[in-house]
């Protein structure tokens, strides 16, 4: 799965995710920002998640910029 290209030169991993609802799935990590990421899993939707694995939510963002998407789908929302 190739990275966004937001995340081009930053220092991602793959690593067993630490959310509850995730339950130790493959996601990337940014050491810099403590955040996961995983790509979006609807293939209609290009955006990727950031996931914030301390409160169990995540938001969509933009791929071409990291940030989140307008409108409500760029709310925080829980992991399911």
């Amino acid at each position: 799965m190739p990275l966004p290209p937001f995340a081009v030169g930053r220092a991602w991993y793959k690593r067993s995710s630490k959310a509850r609802s995730k339950d130790g799935e493959r996601v990337y990590y940014d050491p810099l920002d403590d955040y996961e990421y995983e790509r979006d899993p609807n293939p209609n939707k290009r955006c990727w998640h950031r996931i914030y694995y301390r409160a169990d939510q995540y938001q969509d963002i933009d791929p071409e910029t990291g940030e989140p998407v307008p409108g409500s789908e760029g709310e925080r929302r829980p992991l399911r």
